[in-house]
Parts: C-alpha cells; structure tokens; sequence
C-alpha cells in the first residue's frame, strides 16, 4: 500500500470529549508532496477519514454537513474541508470587508497548548481571505498561506495550507508534539449556521476549547511527555522503577482513553516523586488529561467541476 494512504488511513484522527475535560485527535504526520489545488484528488485523500463538524450548539452532527480532515508533513498544517450547501450561494458585495457571517471556513491554531496565543485564518468560497492573531487583529499578520477551492456536485471542497514558521514554529513539528486547533464553519443557509469540530455554544474564540492535536500517534505524545518528565532525571530507584513502568505503558497506548489515562498517571507520579523527594520546594506539577469519542463518518471525495484559488 502506498505510504501515504497506509499512513492517512492508520493515522486518521479520533476526536473525543468528555465532561470537565479537553478534546483530543491525533494529527498524522505525512510525507510526500501535495499540491493545494481544492481537489482532494491526491492519493492519501482516498481512504482518510473526514471527520463531521457538529452544531455549535447540540452534540450532532451539523446541518448542512461539513466534513475536515487534518494533517502536517511537519512544515505547515494542511486542513482539507468537503462542504455541503443546500441553496445556490450569492456572493456578497464587492468591497474590501471579509464577510465572517455569511459563508466561511475559519481556522484556530494555537501552536502552543499552555499558551494562550492562537491565529485565526478564514476563507469563504469567492476566493476572499482573512487572517489574524487572535480576535480582530488584521493588521498583526502578514504571512502568505495558499488554499484553493473547487466546486463540487454537494457545495465546495476546500483546501488550505499554514506555513508552519507563519505561526512561530520555526522548527516544524515532529511525532510526540501537540498544538491546539480548531475548524469551524459559518454555514450561510441550513439549520446550523454555526458549525465546529465540538459544540462550543458561543464564540468559536474560545481559546480554552480549541482540541489538542498530538503529532503522529498518542504513543508518540506519551512518549514524548515522559521524556520530558522530571521523572526522566530522578536517581532515587523508586522513582526509576516508577519511570520504567510508565515507559512500558507509554508503548501499549492505543487510543485516547489509554493517553489520558496514561497522562493523569504521569502527573500523579510526578506530584508524588516530588512530593517524596523534595517536600521544601514549592513545585506544583500538573499535565493535561484529554478524552475521546469515535470516528463518526467515513466518506470519499467528490468529483470538482469549477475551481475557484486565490
């Protein structure tokens, strides 16, 4: 099987919630060239697993039906969008303004998870972009990001590329790393004008909502984060018996409720490590727990009829 779609197909995303806690996916982590052309016509497209946006405000899937697929080849974070449109669309009037209300497909990075700074990309289908640190922000980026979108016999497919050195990771992402994001939509007619990849019930601004995304697997993120763990430098054989055993569940992690679990482990053998070893110092450790809900939709790409790229 080509590598490729081995890899979109093994590496699709599983996005999950659970009360109280943070919505978690695995963004695969690909290689080979892609041309950003709206298409989706390339080979890992085939079998990836296009996951729907639900309602803004119920935990359903929206309506009319968004489906996004994410990806990074550890250079830019590519987001492929297949959009329903139940009524022909008018394009909005001609002047300088971004109609955020109207028709659009908005992007939320925060490349930091504990950091509160987040980008905001949007693009409607008329060929229009705006881009932006944070809320209302224009004036503050100026990075070039390309996408393109192509008429399809349901609405329009979308595809949109971020430079990763465009949102400060100058180094790229490598398997184990995590970013926040989120894709969401404003639908200009349907039931659910508003749409995102978890009911947020208000703005889709909502920093602290955006879903973790772990680079390649939740293996690779959970041994990512026990090797940046203090646990990782301790001498004292109780905490290296402890580390050894978190290193053996760390390769037996399948899914998202292993990860979170194995996360909660690691933050309260670090407390207790701590706590036992250095009782005068003020420390506090803390590591995110993430939930999970399945894969919800699994469909093939139509065929494009009119392009549409900025």
């Amino acid at each position: 099987m080509n590598r490729l779609k081995q890899l979109a197909w093994g590496l699709s995303m599983v996005f999950g919630m659970m009360a109280g806690a943070a919505e978690v996916a695995e963004l695969p982590l690909l290689s080979g060239r892609l041309e950003v052309d709206g298409r989706l016509d390339e080979v890992l497209y085939q079998d990836a697993r296009f996951d729907k946006l639900s309602a803004n405000d119920a935990a359903r899937p929206a309506d009319p039906a968004t489906e996004a697929f994410m990806f990074t080849d550890g250079k830019s974070i590519y987001v492929a969008c297949k959009v329903t449109v139940p009524e022909e669309l008018t394009p909005p009037a001609e002047d300088d303004i971004f109609h955020y209300d109207y028709e659009t497909i908005e992007i939320f990075i925060a490349p930091k998870v504990k950091e509160k700074l987040y980008y905001h990309f949007s693009i409607d289908p008329f060929g229009k972009s705006q881009s932006e640190i944070g809320i209302s922000n224009p004036a503050d980026y100026a990075f070039p990001w390309p996408f393109a979108m192509v008429e399809s016999d349901a609405g329009y497919t979308a595809e949109i590329k971020i430079p990763l050195e465009s949102i400060g990771l100058w180094d790229g992402l490598k398997s184990g790393d995590r970013i926040a994001m989120n894709v969401c939509r404003v639908a200009a007619n349907g039931k659910d004008h508003y749409q995102s990849l978890m009911p947020l019930g208000g703005s889709f601004h909502q920093r602290d909502e955006f879903p973790v995304l772990v680079v390649g697997s939740f293996q690779d993120g959970a041994r990512a984060e026990l090797s940046e763990s203090p646990l990782n430098n301790a001498r004292q054989p109780k905490v290296r018996e402890m580390y050894r055993e978190l290193a053996t569940q760390s390769e037996n992690i399948r899914n998202a409720d292993d990860y979170n679990g194995f996360l909660a482990k690691l933050a309260q053998e670090t407390r207790r490590a701590i706590r036992e070893n250095y009782p005068k110092e003020n420390f506090m450790s803390g590591l995110p727990t993430h939930g999970k809900f399945p894969n919800r939709h699994f469909c093939r790409c139509r065929k494009p009829r009119i392009g549409i790229s900025s």
